[in-house]
């Protein structure tokens, strides 16, 4: 009797465990406080994760190194009762042994997914990828478009979000000239002023020399609250990477891009412009001076033309006068 209870003991005990390990499995799945990750939205969500996943492999093992790869595990002779025990402290542990690099949860809203990570922080992540794509100008996604790092996720209660963030702006906002805070909230009613005011104070009386800038923030607090938690990132030059969008941004650089080479074009074309309108005056000017020479040549010819018939005609006159004296003086001889 007592080897029967103590067996069916042991199989509730087993049972019990399997459900709390597969209810906190399913838990992980969904988003919730105390992750951190990745804000995604897309209008194409299965596409998306899929983008996510390779992109944030590829730069995740750029920056922290390729992910180590999980040891196998390695079969011991066992007594029932220590099989029995391996098996529930097996399970306790199953999230965390199974746990990925990157993992897509459900966060309950449309068009946005959330990647939580086991990353130390995934702003570095983000920050390579944009730093990629700044420099090779390539479009790394198509249905994947803003990708946001969150450090932090809380309730959203006006209580954690200011502590969560309170927290966040002490460690990472050091040395940033000026700030923006960005709220957006989504199948939520929280307060969004009960929250801005309070936090600008907090950024004001931790660094006292970091101004409010809107539109061109060195760093911005993006607070996303979606349903039951609140994410939390502090991200650098937000509005400069055109708000996260990967598309965006990547079709911005782009067109500056195309303009350059535009204006570049016009430039040489002006160039060439001018330089052939250079060449025709000078061909103009030469012409002009041939012309000039062969008109000074044409008056010189004339002028010598008149001097000869000038000097042809004072010779016929003066033989035409010798001619009328010689006449004149037989004339008088004979009348002699």
């Amino acid at each position: 009797m007592a080897d029967n209870y103590s067996a069916k003991r042991k199989a509730k005990d087993k049972a019990f465990y399997i459900r709390s390990a597969k209810q906190q499995k399913n838990s992980q799945k969904e988003l919730s406080p105390g992750m951190k990750g990745f804000m995604c939205t897309s209008n194409r969500e299965k596409d998306s994760v899929r983008e996510a996943y390779n992109i944030l492999n590829e730069f995740g093992d750029i920056v922290y190194g390729c992910e180590a790869p999980k040891m196998k595990k390695v079969e011991e002779e066992l007594e029932i009762e220590d099989e029995l025990a391996a098996e529930i402290a097996e399970l306790k542990k199953q999230a965390r042994s199974t746990e990925r690099r990157f993992q897509s949860v459900a966060t309950g809203v449309k068009g946005c997914v959330f990647i939580k990570t086991t990353v130390d922080d995934p702003v570095k992540v983000v920050n390579a990828i944009m730093e990629h794509i700044e420099t090779k100008h390539e479009k790394k996604t198509r249905f994947l478009l803003r990708l946001i790092p969150i450090q932090a996720t809380c309730k959203p209660t006006t209580e954690e979000i200011l502590q969560t963030a309170g927290a966040l702006v002490e460690e990472h906002m050091a040395g940033y000239k000026s700030f923006s805070i960005l709220f957006k909230v989504r199948n939520n009613n929280v307060d969004r002023e009960a929250i801005i005011h309070p936090l600008a104070d907090t950024v004001a009386k931790k660094y006292p020399d970091i101004k409010v800038d809107l539109n061109h923030a060195e760093v911005s607090i993006v607070i996303e609250v979606l349903r039951k938690t609140c994410c939390i990132g502090v991200v650098p030059n937000y509005n400069g990477r055109s708000k996260y969008n990967l598309v965006e941004f990547a079709l911005k650089l782009n067109l500056a891009d195309n303009v350059d080479s535009t204006e570049k074009q016009d430039s040489s074309e002006k160039a060439d412009s001018f330089e052939k309108a250079d060449s025709t005056e000078n061909v103009e000017s030469v012409e002009a001076s041939s012309t000039d020479k062969v008109d000074s040549s044409e008056k010189a010819d004339s002028f010598e033309k008149v001097d000869s018939t000038e000097n042809v005609e004072s010779v016929e006159a003066s033989s035409t006068d010798k001619v009328d004296s010689s006449e004149k003086a037989d004339s008088s001889q004979n009348n002699e």
